[in-house]
């Protein structure tokens, strides 16, 4: 019997798939080279579109508005897919994607994968883009009704049998399936470098380790996309050219997602500290180099930008940057009416004027522009309990800050969330025993919109 392949592609609202939800479903059954039947569902979302989806796609919330929404459609379109391969173009997008709504919806879907993006890159590898509208028009496949799901899943299952018919494409297909595919709900994982790497790392937040063949750890890196970070470091880049260096060194990527950027953050500083890997640069030379702080000179309180590492000021805010501090600086005096005399211009060094430590409790405090700055910091200083994405649907990462100090983090259920916080909560938080993560914290929870305060 011949294996049957249901070619899908999904668009969505916009986000990851925890917070983003599907808009329509378009998938394309392939069997024996021949396109055999066709499915498409537009669905209601329950929240707005990102305006840049809507624009890309032509759709918009009132299309959407009398759609079923996709637990009317699960069955139906489980019915569809069978236990065929899933085929998609970035399938690891598409498949997460379509998963995390059939758990929403009570179900667990389960199959076999193959990314159309990895297979052409096997078998075309001179083409200049691997996008599907660029690679199909190299190819001469046509394409309509370009970002619909249909349309682009018609144009990817038109680029699959493509390759099902190319010498050596049974042969790469096969290769692609033996190989053991890591779901990206699996908390941690192990992948071999190999020229698939790509298909068989999560594009999810989180915490990675470059190994050694003697399981030596080389490097701890993060990212929002494990997968994105790992390629760009492997990619050649005279940036990365020590990465380049050690290539060979360089057996495996271990990773451990975290359903959201400040806990990888959080987790890469603990890794980094104790592991003290090879490749990584110490981390006061790559992290949150910078202050916005009030510095005392000649007897006065001036608003002046910092390295991280000096601690005579009162410090307002962290960065990573130069330029982001002076952007920032610059719209502190503007909405504070700071007068010219009350800032200092460049980067200043708080190691120069250690003989002048400011206090909280001075007289300058209780002065404008001074005043309304602290009002501002007393109220940004992130206090309290925090969430950010989990894992899983409907998890949360859960933070807890004490005037700006980090206190430690649990990953509760979001039915459970309440109940939890009201009995005891803060007795079970895991704690990370690193000096300076309010630093991290203070970026994450004040210059990012992917976290929200919670009030027991």
């Amino acid at each position: 019997m011949s294996q049957t392949y249901c070619v899908v592609d999904i668009e969505a609202t916009g986000g990851n798939h925890r917070s983003g939800r599907i808009i329509e479903v378009g998938i394309v059954k392939v069997q024996d080279a021949e396109v055999v039947s066709e499915y498409s569902v537009l669905i209601n979302p329950l929240q707005s579109m990102d305006k840049y989806v809507s624009k890309l796609t032509g759709i918009t919330d009132l299309d959407l508005k009398d759609a079923p929404e996709f637990n009317e459609t699960a069955q139906e379109m489980l019915d569809f897919l069978g236990d065929s391969v899933f085929v998609a173009h970035n399938a690891a997008f598409d498949y997460t994607y379509l998963r995390t709504e059939f758990r929403r919806a009570g179900i667990d879907y389960n199959a076999n994968q193959l990314c159309t993006l990895d297979i052409c890159r096997k078998l075309f590898p001179d083409e200049e883009s691997y996008s599907l509208g660029k690679l199909s028009r190299s190819l001469g496949i046509q394409v309509e009704d370009r970002h619909r799901a249909l349309g682009d899943a018609a144009a990817t299952a038109r680029l699959f049998i493509k390759c099902l018919q190319e010498p050596g494409g049974n042969d790469a297909i096969e290769e692609f399936m033996r190989e053991k595919a890591l779901g990206s709900e699996e908390i941690v994982g192990q992948v071999a470098i190999t020229d698939n790497l790509s298909a068989n790392l999560p594009d999810e937040p989180g915490v990675f380790l470059f190994k050694s063949k003697k399981k030596k750890v080389l490097y701890v890196g993060r990212g929002d996309s494990i997968k994105n970070a790992t390629q760009k470091l492997l990619s050649g880049s005279r940036k990365y050219e020590r990465f380049t260096q050690h290539i060979n060194d360089i057996a495996s990527v271990e990773f451990e997602l975290t359903g959201n950027e400040l806990l990888a953050e959080l987790l890469f500083y603990q890794k980094v500290f104790k592991l003290r890997p090879l490749l990584n640069i110490h981390l006061k030379q790559l992290e949150y180099r910078y202050v916005i702080g009030v510095i005392k000179r000649n007897d006065k309180a001036r608003l002046a930008i910092s390295r991280v590492r000096d601690r005579a000021g009162i410090v307002l805010s962290y960065f990573k940057d130069y330029k982001s501090a002076e952007k920032q600086l610059r719209q502190l005096i503007e909405r504070h009416d700071v007068p010219d005399d009350c800032y200092l211009e460049g980067l200043q060094t708080f190691n120069r004027i250690k003989k002048e430590t400011i206090k909280l409790n001075g007289k300058w405090a209780k002065e404008p522009p001074f005043s309304s700055l602290l009002r501002e910091r007393r109220y940004a200083m992130p206090n309290g309990w925090f969430r950010g994405a989990g894992i899983k649907v409907n998890e949360n990462v859960v933070f807890r800050i004490d005037k700006g100090k980090f206190m430690g983090y649990a990953k509760v259920m979001e039915q459970d969330l309440m109940a939890r916080l009201s009995n005891g909560l803060a007795n079970e938080l895991s704690t990370i025993e690193v000096r300076g993560l309010e630093k991290v914290c203070w970026h994450y929870l004040r210059e990012t919109n992917q976290y929200v305060k919670i009030k027991p």
